[in-house]
């Protein structure tokens, strides 16, 4: 009984120790891995003051990539990317974009950017066409999986168990009884695949892989996700853009809130570069093995594959990439705009060097305007995003926001020219922590139509004005600068 006693005592005297000793722990790793200093203090800040769930945010949020993932990921990445395959004949490939360049030569340095990052090949020759809305998207999307003869590759951060997942797997279905091979990677965390519904879509005949699903084995792991959206069907089409495989997608007459999304479609070379990269994500989530593409095939048929005038290239970025691909082609696109900048985003936490180039574009006569949502689906995201607005109005760029509904569109439109469609929002988290794709189009007919789609979109917007946004109340303006400390967790 004396030992419980004396037990108990110590525990009692003593139970801060062990605890300090995880703490003091956790923040040295923080400090030794050589973090971005803000993202450092923000994590810093969080432990400290909200202890226990600081604590447990970190350990699910905030850690590092694993060696393991990382090293697993560039390994795959060194050994199949169509850049490092000594027989290309890249003078060729160069020469036809240099080409096609001619009467764009502002925009050669962002092409030529994806090149030497080996980001990807940017090709003429391709027939586009984008869809606003979820409803033009599925379908398009539908019509072509119909048509399919080879094979189909879908690659989505979500896929619901829903009314349009049911028809678009009917249709699915129909093409394998027919010898259509299909492969599927859905997210572990976006689409939170049930083993019922697994079952199901392998039992139609499909090969389904979920993208590092949740588990409590590899915790530090469970941050990453693969926030891309594509679909290849037989090497001739394509698709890229925010819109998921969800009803909530697609705009129903009962819906109380319409959804205003992004996406394109197209047919040509650089569906290449697509076809490229899913073997590279269906070798990472250990999907059964099959034929890597055929880059001799494609050279031959280089010049048939032409089909319009539109030049596509794309960025990617993940966890292990060495630097914010994503993040850096949006730079270098902005820091070449000549006349405009549009830009539609769901989330809007961008970092200082975001700030920075919209700043100056804007301080030397570039009219740069943001469409961000009226109201978003989270209120510490919302007023964190609201806290960037003031610099920003300050140098003159506007900020609009979206009344109609969501607007969950990943657009940049440069001088009407230049457009990026793909799955980055402008936030920590898609620059440096999920699996993204942008697709660059260059397109003066194309930027034309997106730069009409923009006006549409405004006329549905309300514009912040500075002086009215400098009399909001204090504890609003308090909230956002406290949320404000969380962005680079965001």
């Amino acid at each position: 009984m004396i030992y419980i006693e004396i037990i108990s005592s110590y525990v009692l005297g003593w139970y801060w120790l062990p605890i300090l000793i995880i703490y003091g722990g956790i923040i040295f790793m923080l400090l030794i891995e050589n973090r971005n200093p803000t993202k450092t203090v923000a994590w810093l800040l969080l432990i400290v003051f909200v202890p226990i769930i600081g604590l447990l945010f970190y350990m699910f949020f905030g850690r590092r990539f694993s060696k393991k993932i990382r090293s697993k990921n560039k390994n795959t990445e060194k050994k199949t990317l169509f850049f490092n395959d000594s027989e290309v004949d890249e003078n060729f490939l160069l020469n036809d974009l240099y080409a096609a360049l001619e009467s764009y030569p502002m925009y050669k340095s962002n092409f030529e950017y994806l090149y030497l990052e080996k980001q990807s090949y940017s090709f003429s020759g391709n027939k586009v066409k984008v869809f606003h809305s979820g409803n033009d998207k599925f379908e398009s999307l539908f019509e072509d999986i119909k048509r399919a003869k080879n094979y189909i590759h879908l690659e989505y951060y979500i896929i619901d168990d829903d009314f349009l997942t049911q028809k678009l797997f009917k249709l699915i279905k129909e093409r394998i009884e027919q010898g259509v091979k299909v492969r599927v990677i859905l997210d572990g965390f976006g689409s939170n695949p049930k083993k019922k519904f697994l079952e199901k879509l392998r039992s139609f005949g499909m090969e389904v892989a979920v993208f590092l699903p949740i588990r409590f084995s590899s915790f530090s792991n469970n941050n990453f996700r693969n926030h891309r959206k594509i679909a290849i069907i037989d090497g001739d089409i394509a698709y890229v853009g925010g819109i998921n495989i969800s009803e909530k997608y697609i705009n129903q007459a009962n819906d109380t809130l319409y959804w205003r999304d992004t996406a394109f479609r197209f047919e040509g070379n650089s569906v290449f570069n697509l076809e490229v990269q899913f073997w590279n994500t269906w070798n990472f989530v250990e999907g059964k093995n099959f034929e890597k593409p055929d880059k001799d095939k494609f050279l031959q048929n280089f010049t048939k594959n032409n089909r319009g005038n539109t030049i596509i290239g794309f960025s990617w970025s993940d966890p292990s990439s060495h630097t914010p691909f994503c993040l850096e082609s949006l730079l270098l696109a902005i820091y070449n705009a000549k006349t405009s900048v549009k830009i539609c985003t769901p989330y809007f936490i961008p970092e200082e060097s975001l700030v920075r180039a919209l700043n100056l574009a804007s301080a030397r006569g570039i009219k740069v305007q943001i469409i961000v949502p009226y109201k978003g689906d989270s209120k510490i995201v919302q007023w964190a995003s609201s806290s960037f607005y003031k610099p920003l109005l300050q140098r003159g760029v506007e900020i609009y926001r979206y009344t109609k509904g969501f607007m969950h569109a990943k657009l940049v439109v440069i001088d009407d020219k230049l457009i990026s469609i793909g799955t980055l929002n402008l936030d920590t988290r898609s620059f440096y922590i999920n699996f993204e794709i942008t697709g660059w189009l260059l397109d003066s007919a194309l930027g034309e139509l997106m730069a009409e789609q923009f006006e549409k979109d405004l006329k549905n917007s309300e514009k912040v004005d500075f002086s009215t946004w400098n009399k909001r109340p204090i504890i609003k303006r308090f909230l956002e600068s406290m949320c404000r400390l969380l962005a680079p967790l965001l």
